[in-house]
């Protein structure tokens, strides 16, 4: 894969070659400089915001060009790994919602209620007895 300035990295890739390479990685790893990049080969153990010598999926070149091998496409991706875990965040309600839901609640019985009485009202002394 061909990366030069103004690119934006369609997949995970590890650099062979590069020429003042800088990316933006802000949108994975919330940096807001661009990040030096290099050929130099790393240790396997090297967290993914360290490794220097990988372009991701959804950055953006800022400076420089060069080429890369592409390693992980789709949700194999650093990117699709974050992806797959925010679909397995659990939704809470908070306690704004658990307040209004009562509030609601409270709301539609007293409602109710009122409506009971204005009706046995209109029954009691509007109609007359036989």
């Amino acid at each position: 894969m061909l990366i030069q300035t103004g690119d934006r990295i369609p997949a995970d890739a590890r650099i062979i070659k590069g020429f003042n390479l800088k990316t933006d990685e802000s949108s994975l790893t919330g940096e807001s400089v661009p990040v030096q990049k290099n050929i130099e080969a790393l240790p396997s153990e090297t967290p993914e915001a360290d490794r220097t010598n990988m372009v991701y999926t959804g950055t953006a070149v800022a400076y420089g060009r060069g080429s890369a091998i592409v390693t992980a496409t789709g949700m194999n991706t650093a990117f699709g790994e974050l992806a797959g875990l925010l679909g397995t965040i659990e939704r809470s309600r908070t306690p704004l919602q658990e307040s209004l839901d009562k509030f609601g609640r409270w709301i539609g019985t007293a409602t109710l209620v009122i409506v009971a009485f204005v009706a046995m009202l209109g029954v009691f002394l509007w109609f007359p007895s036989p």
